[in-house]
């Protein structure tokens, strides 16, 4: 049983040992990579001084940029020390369709007990897709990590792009697509999710109904330039993507369905956490 892990999709750390040097001290980082394609075991790292400590904090921003994941382990972390480091990425937000925990909207909670099949974000996804203005860094605290099972993948969106043909990249980087929750968060196409709806489910989570959430459509280029580092990057998902804009239905099915095999499948491997 792994405790108190906590990893970001788009940065990571942990651990605490010092250096000197001219009467300095200097914090020492070991990175270790996860995978030849994204991920980082940062170690040197106590996750909640990175709130307070901007050299710190630049230093595992410039990890996050590079590797896309970064990992932390053996971290004892309190909601606020949560919500004050991932403020430093940017302004917190509330998911709008699922409840945040009591006092603290922009947290969710979710338990996946050991004989429930479906739980939640089950599909490849970015986080909040459908929104105008998508999310950018998602902060994960796994409090009781089970030893094997239940992980959450990730996979290299910049990678997924560079391997496609020039001639594939060019038109891709013309297109837009259109995103949305309602295929994710419709009440109507789940007795379960329905429920969820009306009060609590066992792991915790109650959906806010928004009607206009759910129908609205939000168009994204499918090709996306990571403002950091100018790096490229296919910017689509099976969970909210739902067409390619200008195309026909099954023009943009089938450009979509490539993507996505190519994206996770050809494209081995992805990072477990």
């Amino acid at each position: 049983m792994i405790r108190h892990a906590l990893f970001w999709g788009v940065r990571v750390g942990q651990g605490g040992s010092w250096g000197r040097c001219d009467a300095v001290y200097v914090r020492r980082l070991h990175v270790e990579r996860e995978t030849g394609t994204l991920g980082a075991l940062v170690k040197g790292v106590h996750f909640p001084d990175l709130a307070s400590d901007a050299d710190l904090f630049n230093r595992i921003r410039s990890i996050l940029n590079e590797h896309g994941v970064v990992v932390f382990r053996d971290q004892e972390v309190t909601v606020e020390e949560q919500k004050a480091v991932s403020a430093r990425f940017g302004d917190l937000e509330s998911h709008p369709l699922v409840q945040g925990i009591d006092g603290h909207p922009e947290v969710i909670q979710w338990t996946r007990s050991p004989t429930e099949k479906v739980s939640f974000g089950e599909d490849w996804h970015s986080d909040n897709s459908y929104k105008e203005r998508p999310t950018s860094v998602t902060c994960l605290y796994g409090v009781d990590v089970p030893p094997y099972g239940s992980d959450t993948l990730f996979a290299c969106m910049r990678r997924a792009f560079k391997e496609l043909s020039p001639t594939l990249q060019s038109f891709l980087g013309t297109l837009t697509a259109s995103h949305g929750a309602g295929r994710a968060f419709s009440p109507e196409d789940s007795e379960e999710r329905k429920l969820r709806y009306v009060s609590k489910d066992k792991s915790g989570r109650k959906y806010k109904f928004d009607f206009e959430v759910l129908r609205k459509l939000v168009s994204h280029p499918i090709v996306r330039t990571i403002p950091e580092t100018q790096a490229k990057a296919l910017f689509i998902n099976q969970m909210f993507t739902y067409h390619i804009d200008g195309l026909g239905k099954e023009e943009s099915r089938h450009i979509l369905e490539m993507l996505f095999s190519h994206m996770v499948w050809n494209l081995r491997p992805v990072l477990s956490v």
